[in-house]
């Protein structure tokens, strides 16, 4: 490039930092986790508190 006289094309690449770890919560399949824990929870309680009966 420079005995052609031409540009001299820089590559940057940027890096960012984490200052914590990411955990399975952090993601979209932990959301998903969650969610379906608090529908359990809900549905557990409904059963304890006799809004539910069990199955015969």
């Amino acid at each position: 490039a420079l005995k052609e006289n031409g540009d001299i094309e820089s590559v940057s690449e940027t890096i960012e930092l984490q200052n914590y770890r990411t955990t399975v919560g952090d993601t979209d399949a932990g959301k998903a986790i969650k969610d379906e824990i608090e529908d359990l929870n809900a549905l557990l309680a409904a059963y304890n508190n006799g809004v539910l009966k069990p199955r015969e």
